[in-house]
């Protein structure tokens, strides 16, 4: 799962050493893949089904995570990136619409380019504003599942950058850290998870001033799955500020039929 997906925050960074951040070691080449996901309420309702796929191609991997919800909703984000050594964000494009989202997102990251473009959500038209900013190197806009499968194992903190909306692009760091070993089961059989619990750095004076006037983003949690090949297993979080705490994990198909078909 990507996208991590994802969050919108409501506070700049008003000084914050985005420009000398470190990008996120590769400890392994990622491939491509095809999987399902869905999206559970607080009260373990299913509110929407999801599709990710990850394309390798020229030495860049192409991923997509489109979220349907039942009243129409989507969310869709769709990146390209490179894992050349150290993990790189290339280009991003975020999109949430419908009545799951008050506030409509529409964004693009060009890291090469430096620039990010947006549509103001109340404006006349739909205006669609441009700007060129200072993009970090460690900036995870859409690559979240894979900087959290690429943390060591014996990492006691992990910082990246991502840019949030708020409406307008602003920069924050997120501070992961391990929380707990948990187990799930399959089959009744029980595997580990590492629980790491993400952070919303918003950084100078919005720091200080966002608990005061409760916009301090709630913490998110993610699973990760050891292994030889780490892998997401469950993202619990708010997609947007202020909204529920929805739970995405991966989905096992169900067929109509328990036939076994003839060969």
């Amino acid at each position: 799962m990507r996208n991590c997906s994802v969050f919108l925050l409501l506070f700049a960074t008003a000084c914050s050493p985005f420009a000398s951040a470190q990008p996120i070691l590769i400890q392994r080449q990622d491939g491509s893949m095809h999987g399902f996901v869905l999206v559970k309420s607080s009260d373990g309702k299913i509110v929407g089904v999801g599709e990710t796929v990850q394309v390798a191609e020229r030495g860049r991997l192409r991923a997509r995570l489109t979220l349907h919800f039942r009243d129409g909703s989507i969310d869709e984000e769709s990146t390209v990136f490179s894992e050349d050594g150290v993990l790189r964000l290339i280009t991003d494009r975020h999109v949430q619409k419908g009545p799951s989202f008050p506030t409509p997102l529409n964004m693009a990251i060009d890291v090469p380019a430096s620039q990010v473009t947006w549509r103001e959500p109340h404006a006349r038209n739909a205006e669609s504003k441009t700007e060129h900013m200072l993009l970090p190197d460690d900036l995870a806009n859409g690559i979240m599942p894979v900087v959290m499968t690429n943390i060591p194992p014996k990492a006691a903190e992990t910082k990246v950058s991502y840019l949030a909306n708020d409406p307008k692009p602003r920069l924050v760091k997120l501070s992961i850290k391990p929380e707990s070993q948990d187990n799930f089961t399959i089959g009744g059989e029980a595997f580990p998870a590492t629980r790491y619990v993400i952070h919303i750095e918003l950084g100078g004076l919005a720091s200080l001033l966002a608990p005061l006037v409760g916009k301090q983003p709630p913490d998110l949690h993610d699973w990760i799955a050891g292994g030889e090949v780490p892998s997401v297993a469950k993202l619990r979080g708010a997609l947007y500020l202020g909204g529920p705490i929805w739970t995405i994990q991966l989905a096992s198909p169900m067929w109509e039929s328990n036939r076994v078909p003839q060969l």
